[in-house]
């Protein structure tokens, strides 16, 4: 792939920073290794209504250089998939309590349901149609996994197929709080307009 999405807060957060993106680690402690790429020659671009908070919370990152050997997710184009209830996928090196300050070493993974924004509006005013929310009691993107995929695995096409972007949330895991994220299929045009899908 040349070509990275996570969400906006990310970079602002970091953008006094140099950035480097780590591929093909599964481990914060083998950051080092020779099966590891570090890349810090990028190109970045902000969704246009990118509000510097968590509106279009998403940001397109152009590698220098394309990396291989790393497999390429599917990007959702269809709602119709997105279904409430439909088990999905989270993956980060976030922490697993909500207040705590060290990250996770490995990267873990968490089995999450859809929820429809209606339910989701239920615990969060400002939910719209760019967002998806997902999770359940103990259940949760936590603090730390930001920018991550939420994906689900369409066993009738055989592919895994990325629905969000990691956002925010109020606490994590905690009953009736889900987690919020950038709904792909929502903003797949403004992607395409960068991209060559």
């Amino acid at each position: 792939p040349e070509w990275v999405i996570t969400a906006a807060h990310c970079l602002t957060l970091l953008e006094r920073l140099p950035m480097r993106l780590v591929f093909n680690s599964l481990n914060l402690n083998m950051i080092k290794s020779k099966n590891t790429r570090v890349i810090s020659k990028v190109n970045v671009f902000y969704h246009p209504y990118w509000d510097n908070k968590l509106l279009y919370d998403v940001v397109l990152i152009k590698l220098e250089n394309q990396i291989n050997g790393i497999p390429i997710i599917k990007l959702n184009k269809e709602r119709s998939i997105e279904v409430p209830g439909t088990m999905a996928k989270v993956t980060g090196f976030g922490t697993r309590k909500y207040g705590k300050l060290k990250m996770e070493k490995h990267m873990r993974v968490v089995s999450v349901p859809l929820v429809s924004n209606d339910q989701c509006r239920k615990s969060y005013k400002k939910i719209y149609n760019f967002n998806i929310c997902a999770g359940r009691k103990g259940k949760d993107s936590c603090t730390g996994d930001s920018g991550g995929p939420l994906f689900i695995q369409n066993k009738t096409l055989g592919q895994t197929i990325q629905i969000g972007v990691v956002s925010w949330g109020e606490n994590c895991g905690i009953k009736n709080k889900y987690g919020v994220y950038t709904r792909v299929s929502n903003i797949i045009e403004w992607i395409e307009s960068h991209v060559n899908l």
